[in-house]
């Protein structure tokens, strides 16, 4: 299985009245029956009754491994549907990174803007948080992506895409005083040689792939670490399009999301 991210966020008042009703039901697959029988795989002993209660006092409140616990449920409750059946309960799984490139990425990201602001964006955080490291990955991943525009793909038709970026960048600075942008340059700054170097690297390697794209062929060994650069940068530049996808999914809710994270 790849390793996958997956972000929730919650209707309160729907899983106040019909979620906790559901998981109290006594049927051939109830959740109680479900959480006695699986409760080894869980790091810490989950409770059914406490589970219960934080679901009627406000869902906000699970854990992450108690929200495992339904999201598997639902999972083999229903073979098809479970997204749409969860968000019918309360619980949204509204997005996912699904492959363990963007995954890793995103909290290689991460860790970097803990350090720099000096704050932690736990597994369960609000919105605001949220987006505010988004708005980090905006600055830094399109800052990556302008860098190969214009140095490694070197196409007019790249310039409309450039300036969206620009002006992307230009609209979080206009509400942040350019707080996230700040950051994002100044932890590129450490990475500055190595793109550069690599932009002296990889002509060798599309040489080498536009005189062999009609046939098989086994990359040289002295090409190896310009692919693995050239890969690394664009695969850090692209994650910009997923994260404008995840922020556009929260910019309305004011609530809790909740991170799983699927190794």
């Amino acid at each position: 299985m790849s390793e996958q991210l997956y972000f929730f966020k919650f209707n309160k008042e729907i899983a106040r009245t019909k979620l906790s009703t559901l998981i109290k039901e006594e049927d051939n697959f109830s959740y109680k029956q479900y959480l006695i029988e699986n409760n080894s795989k869980y790091e810490k002993d989950l409770q059914f009754d406490n589970i219960i209660n934080k679901i009627e006092e406000n869902i906000e409140l699970l854990s992450t491994e108690e929200l495992w616990s339904l999201y598997l449920w639902f999972s083999e409750r229903t073979e098809n549907g479970t997204r749409k059946e969860m968000r019918n309960y309360g619980l949204d799984l509204f997005f996912e990174l699904h492959s363990k490139t963007p995954v890793r990425n995103f909290h290689a990201l991460l860790w970097d803007y803990e350090f720099l602001s000096n704050q932690d964006i736990e597994y369960s955080c609000g919105s605001d948080e949220l987006i505010g490291f988004l708005n980090y990955i905006i600055c830094y991943s399109g800052e990556l992506m302008i860098f190969l525009n214009k140095y490694y793909y070197k196409s007019h038709e790249t310039d409309e895409e450039t300036l969206r970026i620009e002006q992307l960048i230009s609209d979080i600075n206009s509400t942040s005083n350019s707080y996230f942008h700040i950051l994002a340059l100044l932890e590129l700054e450490n990475s500055t040689e190595f793109n550069k170097e690599t932009m002296q690297l990889v002509p060798k390697l599309i040489e080498f792939r536009q005189a062999n794209q009609n046939k098989s062929y086994t990359l040289p060994v002295e090409l190896h670490e310009a692919e693995e650069r050239e890969s690394k940068i664009i695969n850090l530049a692209y994650l910009l399009y997923l994260v404008l996808g995840l922020k556009e999914e929260i910019e309305n809710y004011d609530g809790k999301i909740i991170r799983l994270h699927s190794v």
